[in-house]
């Protein structure tokens, strides 16, 4: 029983940090993937409570309560658009894959699951990217930087459906911009380049221009 507990927990704590294999973490139907998601909150919040201890030995800022609370709730909330938009997400993946589906990988294969590994994460690399760089993505990623802190909890703080509208609460401010700036390519400009750029700056504009996140 001992044994049987300490092997789930250090393999709860290897999928935390992605140190897995191929022939564990591949299975031939969806129903049978484990929901690692649910897995790994237990280690994550004992990762936040030991957190307080190593900051306090260290002599450094403790986490603010209202602060970890709000991103706690945030957290929660962010599960919300799975409830909301998640069919409508499959849906898509399913229509597409099923109309323009070129080659059928092996699911058994570590090449598929490597190729898999690689792709995933390259594609969520540009679109953290894009969340910082591209002015109307920024505008719904700030959720993510509109902490006064850092700490384990900050990483709840993700947007919920406002991931999906949250850009709309950001527009004042690119229609400023857009307004003030000269020349149709430039006003274009405004909205796929970073949040700090104008005409004559660098792509992503300059530090001090880019508006304080807000949530």
């Amino acid at each position: 029983m001992e044994s049987s507990v300490l092997t789930k927990v250090f393999t709860g704590l290897r999928r935390l940090f992605y140190a897995v294999s191929p022939s564990e973490t591949s299975f031939p139907t969806v129903d049978e993937v484990p929901k690692y998601v649910d897995e790994a909150i237990p280690f994550f919040i004992g990762l936040v409570i030991l957190e307080v201890p190593i900051l306090y030995w260290k002599g450094k800022k403790l986490p603010r309560f209202n602060d970890s609370f709000s991103s706690l709730a945030n957290g929660l909330l962010s599960l919300l658009h799975g409830l909301l938009f998640r069919s409508v997400e499959l849906t898509t993946y399913v229509w597409v894959y099923e109309r323009f589906n070129v080659i059928n990988l092996p699911w058994d294969s570590a090449w598929t699951w490597l190729l898999g590994f690689i792709g995933v994460d390259f594609g969520y690399y540009w679109v953290h990217r894009c969340g910082h760089e591209v002015n109307i993505i920024w505008a719904a990623h700030q959720t993510h930087h509109s902490s006064e802190d850092y700490n384990r909890t900050t990483a709840l703080r993700q947007s919920c459906v406002l991931r999906y509208i949250s850009w709309i609460c950001h527009l004042q401010y690119m229609w400023d911009v857009f307004k003030e700036t000269e020349g149709l390519g430039n006003k274009l400009a405004v909205i796929w380049k970073g949040p700090g750029w104008a005409p004559g700056k660098p792509r992503t504009g300059l530090i001090e221009d880019i508006p304080d996140a807000v949530w």
